[in-house]
């Protein structure tokens, strides 16, 4: 919980509203040795909700998994890579789009782990 009034904090005083209804998603990445893990969907995507965070809980033997942010015309505003538990990102999604590039395996001898919290915030 107390992550999400984190997040919901500076999103409640950017929009002086009274209240957000967030959802939240946990997925696992997982690639095996010559089988990398895509995200759905692919390439860069817009996620239709008004704000979208993504918080790392746990990332173990990857390889790629490069997150891109663009302008609405597609110009790349950054790329970075989320490395340690913690780390995180907030996005406006009317204003950008983004992507997340195939996690593979760094070592090929055992799999590759990328666990998040996806928290999409809908503005009431």
């Amino acid at each position: 919980m107390e992550v999400l009034k984190f997040y919901a904090s500076p999103i409640l005083s950017l929009e002086k509203l009274k209240s957000i209804t967030s959802n939240v998603h946990m997925m696992r990445m997982e690639a095996q040795a010559n089988l990398p893990c895509h995200t759905s969907p692919k390439g860069l995507h817009k996620d239709g909700e008004d704000y979208i965070c993504l918080y790392l809980m746990n990332k173990s033997n990857v390889k790629g998994g490069i997150n891109t942010i663009t302008d609405n015309d597609k110009n790349i505003l950054d790329q970075f890579s989320l490395n340690n538990p913690g780390e995180s990102y907030i996005i406006k999604d009317e204003k950008v789009w983004h992507s997340l590039s195939a996690v593979e395996c760094n070592d090929e001898s055992s799999i590759a782990i990328r666990d998040t919290l996806l928290i999409d915030f809908i503005i009431d």
